[in-house]
């Protein structure tokens, strides 16, 4: 009856965390997620699957390469949904529902089973704020990952119990399994062998274990995690340019700022792009030509035509002085393409 109650709240966890972010569905892409889900293809090519599952991926300069189990779970959004964000906001949902679960089952094993204190804590970690941007955005659902997979991993450790042969080698290939996935969906994941280091000196040190089978399950998880990162630094695309085109101010607090996309890049050439002042402020350039605008003392919203084998064309919907902030657009748009 106990294990059917604590199923039954666990339930009632994931449903609630899922039910507070429900209106996101309705939202569109942004940030990171407008680049690799709706304009890039390499999510929604079929043949990458391969890459991603033997980690040659490791070795494509794509964005996320360094992350091999976010790009799958979003390829697998790809099959199911298309481009509607809708869909892959629905798998960020998910995610926070079972990372909730999860945890919940964890702590309710250190409360001797009480429920309530375990279930507040739970609460408070599904419906705090601070988690809206790793929920709502979906290039952010790396986070949801390694979240899920390192309470999968100590759950496993939960129930690892040495001298038994039916709870010995399940959970602890469970736990290796789960931690090497937690690493590969976000390099935080890198912290797996030690939350389980830990796990076992406050909870199960003393406690009739075998400290030589702890200690061979820590070195197991260990050796797995220090694969992964072995191989995403050896395999690393030298140069890359997602790591060597890092992200830079084009403008200071208070002023306007527009950046075009540009052949050969993302979105790609005669692809029409907004920038509000917001996002204009922090984004990343695109070889080979960048306009970019500094307009002091106004709000300026701007449309960019990128168009091979011409010149980026700028159009101002406002702010003033306008003769003037046009022909100064004007030339600097012709003088950078001259000299691209």
């Amino acid at each position: 009856m106990r294990r059917l109650s604590s199923k039954f709240w666990m339930i009632l966890v994931a449903l609630a965390a899922i039910a507070l972010y429900l209106p996101s569905l309705g939202y569109d892409f942004a940030y990171d997620s407008v680049m690799q889900v709706h304009y890039d293809d390499f999510i929604h090519t079929p043949r990458h699957f391969a890459d991603v599952l033997s980690l040659r991926v490791l070795g494509m300069d794509v964005l996320d390469f360094n992350r091999p189990v976010n790009l799958f779970t979003l390829m697998v959004d790809s099959l199911l949904w298309g481009k509607n964000p809708a869909g892959f906001r629905l798998t960020n949902l998910l995610l926070h529902g079972a990372a909730a679960a999860l945890l919940l089952r964890w702590l309710l094993l250190f409360t001797g089973g009480r429920l309530w204190p375990a279930l507040l804590a739970t609460l408070v970690f599904a419906l705090h704020p601070i988690h809206t941007e790793a929920v709502v955005e979906v290039s952010n659902r790396e986070d949801l990952l390694v979240t899920v997979f390192l309470l999968l991993g100590l759950n496993a450790a939960a129930a690892f119990r040495p001298g038994d042969a039916g709870r010995t080698w399940v959970p602890a290939l469970l736990t290796v399994a789960s931690l090497f996935l937690a690493a590969a969906s976000k390099e935080s994941g890198a912290a797996g062998p030690v939350v389980l280091a830990a796990f076992w000196l406050l909870f199960r040190r003393g406690k009739g274990d075998s400290p030589r089978a702890w200690g061979a399950l820590v070195g197991a998880a260990t050796a797995g995690v220090a694969l992964f990162f072995t191989l995403r630094f050896a395999l690393e695309p030298k140069p890359s340019l997602v790591f060597t085109n890092p992200p830079h101010a084009l403008a200071a607090p208070g002023m306007s700022a527009l950046s075009s996309t540009t052949t050969g890049g993302l979105p790609g050439p005669a692809a029409m792009t907004f920038f509000p002042e917001s996002i204009a402020m922090r984004t990343i350039s695109g070889p080979p030509v960048t306009t970019r605008s500094l307009i002091p003392g106004c709000l300026i919203k701007a449309s960019l035509d990128s168009l091979e084998g011409s010149a980026t064309v700028v159009r101002r919907f406002r702010g003033p002085p306008a003769p003037t902030i046009a022909s100064l657009r004007i030339s600097i748009v012709l003088r950078e393409t001259r000299l691209a």
